[in-house]
């Protein structure tokens, strides 16, 4: 009988005394609020222009109350602890290490991985995965620009569960205990500050579609584009009164 019995699940120890960082992910921050500035001031000017689409948010609508109804429940704790595991199970993957193991059990759980010494810069975001990759909403939006012009509105509903599902499940690991949030080099400002940024410019960008779609990212890099060449000049401008007054 000794054979059939379960095994008992015994998370492994982490150590957070051992801090993650890397360029690519303190440059990320900024990056982040840059492109969420430039998407907010195409939003605003898709509105002024009286384009955006009634039926769509509607539907986009229905679907993310429905979710968040359904997530920020009492319930799933075991689902909701697969999809923690399964973002960073997504991310170790898309960045190119081995994924060694996942294991899930109520309300705890994790993932084990090889990591490559050429991908060591994306440590931190694979810690910090479960507050803000889009497992499901990504998808959902690839899906709404490749198939909108067959059902839009289908596609809104099913836009808005998805980003609901991501957003309320990374809302609720936000809590002290979470070792994720304390493994970050720097402590919670730059943790707190990317979360912040990438979740911010994911709801943006996935507004976009919504109010203009597949045609209105277009419109989006225009105007990132011009953010970005007023930036790289403010910073020449203000490197050069440096030299000058440095000079004089």
């Amino acid at each position: 009988m000794a054979l059939f019995k379960r095994k008992k699940y015994e998370q492994p120890e982490i150590d957070v005394s051992k801090k993650s960082g890397s360029l690519a992910f303190y440059i990320a921050i900024p990056v982040t609020i840059i492109i969420s500035l430039s998407t907010l001031v195409t939003l605003v000017s898709l509105f002024s222009l009286g384009i955006w689409r009634p039926k769509p948010w509607l539907m986009f609508l229905y679907g993310f109350v429905f979710s968040c109804g359904i997530f920020t429940g009492s319930g799933l704790v075991t689902l909701k602890t697969l999809i923690h595991e399964l973002k960073h199970a997504a991310v170790v993957i898309l960045t190119g290490n081995k994924l060694t193991e996942l294991r899930v059990y109520r309300d705890i759980g994790h993932v084990s991985y090889e990591m490559y010494r050429e991908t060591t810069r994306f440590i931190p975001f694979i810690i910090l995965a479960p507050y803000c990759f889009p497992l499901f909403s990504l998808p959902a939006l690839i899906a709404a620009l490749i198939l909108e012009a067959y059902a839009p509105n289908g596609f809104a509903c099913l836009l808005g569960a998805a980003l609901a599902c991501d957003l309320v499940t990374a809302y609720q690991d936000l809590h002290p205990h979470q070792s994720d949030l304390q493994r970050i080099f720097g402590g919670v400002k730059p943790t707190y500050a990317f979360i912040f940024g990438v979740n911010l410019m994911w709801f943006l960008l996935c507004m976009i579609w919504l109010v203009g779609g597949t045609t209105a990212y277009v419109y989006a890099g225009y105007h990132l584009l011009r953010m970005s060449e007023w930036i790289v000049y403010s910073i020449s401008d203000l490197y050069k009164r440096f030299q000058d007054s440095s000079s004089g």
